[in-house]
């Protein structure tokens, strides 16, 4: 017996199923316009179609249906209701037909409004199909220039009939190898038209060939991993790494790098030899290199909407060969990080591959948000599978930077839409790194004025002892500069010949000389005391040979104070006084030469 949950699913698929039949009695395809692009590596389908209701009731349910083997190469499908350009896509979804043949796919669309009776409306159906263009020949020479097999129907697969149909063939060039003729048909220079039609009834369908030349690059991305970092310090930075392989006819044979140089138009008419990157107009600092390290073979163009990079690889890709690479670039935080309300913010950017023309078989992108952000929604154009539990540390980082995920495969160019993130970002989470590194650069100087003054000998050895009394000798010798400095100074204050301040000059002097001469004593009794000092005796004759030189100077000053009270002039006084004059001069030199003597003792 069914369960009551699996009798409700039944029913409603059932229904389901049932609406799309009602839809395939009432629904007739008036007119209808298919253009098949591939002219690259894509097949980009176009339905320009109207439809009408022939029923007697009205109905808000179409389908749209294309070969088996092609939808399981589907990669995009979009569904336009209206002839105005910003009309939104309507939602489609797989769906069964009753009357569905085992090698067709469906997709119900749903319309914006019911269509009345009699009424008619317009509809652009819009999909683009990875790999239905097959190497053929599937392996090649160098100079050989690739052609391809491209497989469908001249009738357009679809469960209404149609009125009228037109089906053209866009092709990359002129060179048509071969095609199946189903009348009416024509091929003229690369447009190949298959039509009108009349009165075809629903998944009528007779299979064509197309066999023709196509060197357009097959630049096939078989992983690709986007890492998007976002800091609010300044930057949005990506780097996305890169496997990607030449997915046309395979090389065989040799291959001659001379050659290729000297004509890659004729001798490597199917390679890739470079790919063309579409950046946002602020995008900066752009990075190009694989596992060997930076490749210089690039160019950046910066243009007024966009800039444009020029990614050659160190060797052109041939079929089936292989390279992985790394881009990046940096832009500003303010061009895609905007402020909602308060510490709400939203990060917009787009979603895929910047290569142009490229296939993506593997798609992951990975957003890092700065450290403390919280309540983490994507919005994405297309559904992926999404993941946001991920953390990755770096510099200052104590709970991880929260990492968000999406992952989509198949993809081609025209998913290459904008995407949003919405998270929240306190003011105090931004201001965590500047306060750690703040912190960290006080803890070293704490750490490194702690350690100058801590002692971590064990013992005290001789030569620790050594090097202390070394520091001392130099602390001594320094003061005894200092104070023999000034007691000179002292002295020269005697030399006055005012009689008027002659007699304050002597007691100053006298007075500055007896307030050091404790010092001097102290000293001395400093330098006997230290540890190892073996050059007493030195000291003891300095200070010996200081204060003759002090007492040669008091007598010199009372002998020349007597003298000026004389009255005897100036020239009388030094003419008398020379001798004397000249003793201490010759003391002045003696102690000078002892400090000397000291000071590189010390």
């Amino acid at each position: 017996m069914l369960s009551p949950t699996r009798l409700i699913l039944i029913s409603a698929v059932s229904l389901y199923i049932a609406v799309y039949a009602d839809a395939q009695e009432l629904l007739e395809i008036q007119d209808l316009d298919r253009e098949v692009d591939l002219t690259s590596q894509l097949a980009k389908v176009t339905h320009s179609l109207t439809i009408k209701n022939v029923g007697k009731v009205q109905t808000q349910q179409y389908a749209v249906c294309f070969p088996a083997d092609a939808s399981a190469q589907l990669a995009f499908l979009e569904v336009v209701e209206g002839e105005s350009d910003d009309a939104a896509p309507l939602p489609a979804s797989p769906v069964i037909l009753d009357t569905q043949p085992g090698n067709a796919s469906c997709w119900g669309v749903h319309l914006s409004q019911a269509l009345q009776p009699g009424a008619t409306s317009e509809l652009d159906v819009y999909a683009v199909f990875t790999k239905l263009q097959h190497a053929f020949p599937a392996h090649i020479q160098q100079a050989e220039p690739q052609r391809v097999l491209y497989q469908d129907s001249a009738y357009v697969l679809s469960p209404y009939s149609i009125a009228t149909q037109t089906t053209k063939f866009k092709l990359p060039t002129r060179r048509l190898e071969s095609w199946t003729k189903h009348a009416p048909s024509t091929h003229t220079g690369s447009l190949l038209k298959y039509g009108p039609y009349k009165q075809t009834p629903g998944f009528a369908a007779t299979p064509l060939r197309l066999h023709y030349e196509n060197n357009a690059p097959f630049a096939e991305v078989m992983k690709l991993e986007r890492e998007i970092e976002v800091s609010h310090w300044g930057n949005v930075y990506v780097e996305e790494r890169y496997e990607l392989k030449h997915g046309g006819a395979k090389h065989q044979g040799v291959w001659s790098r001379l050659e290729y140089m000297q004509d890659p138009g004729r001798n490597g008419p199917a390679s890739i030899r470079e790919l063309v990157a579409h950046l946002p107009r602020s995008a900066r600092w752009l990075y190009f290199k694989d596992d060997i390290g930076n490749v210089s073979t690039s160019a950046v163009r910066f243009g007024f909407d966009k800039v444009e990079a020029l990614l050659h690889p160190r060797y052109p890709l041939f079929g089936g060969w292989k390279v992985q690479f790394t881009f990046g670039w940096s832009m500003p935080l303010r061009d895609f990080v905007a402020r909602l309300s308060g510490s709400h913010m939203q990060l917009s950017l787009p979603l895929s591959s910047p290569l142009q023309g490229v296939i993506v078989d593997d798609l992951t992108v990975k957003v890092v948000l700065p450290e403390g952000a919280s309540n983490i929604r994507p919005s994405t154009p297309f559904p992926m599978q999404t993941s946001g539990d991920g953390r990755k540390f770096s510099y200052l980082d104590t709970t991880g930077r929260p990492v968000l995920t999406l992952r989509k495969i198949n993809l081609v160019p025209d998913h290459n839409k904008e995407f949003s993130v919405t998270y929240q970002m306190p003011l105090l989470a931004i201001l965590w790194e500047p306060i750690y590194l703040t912190i960290a650069v006080m803890a070293a100087f704490g750490g490194v004025m702690a350690y100058v003054r801590c002692e971590f000998t064990i013992s005290r050895d001789s030569k620790w002892l050594a090097e202390q009394a070394r520091e001392k000798m130099v602390d001594l010798t320094s003061r005894l500069q200092a104070l023999l400095a000034g007691r000179s100074a002292a002295i020269a204050i005697l030399d006055d010949t005012d009689i008027a301040s002659v007699d304050l000059a002597r007691r100053t002097a006298e007075a500055a000389l007896h307030e050091s001469d404790a010092e001097l004593k102290e000293l001395q009794g400093e330098f006997t005391r230290l540890p190892g000092f073996k050059k007493g005796g030195e000291v003891a004759s300095l200070l010996e040979a200081e204060r003759a030189l002090q007492g040669s100077a008091l007598q010199l000053s009372h002998q020349r104070v007597s003298l000026l009270r004389e009255g005897l002039s100036t020239m009388e006084i030094s003419s008398r006084l020379e001798r004397h004059e000249q003793g201490v001069a010759e003391r002045q030199e003696d102690v000078a030469g002892q400090l000397e003597a000291l000071t590189l003792i010390a």
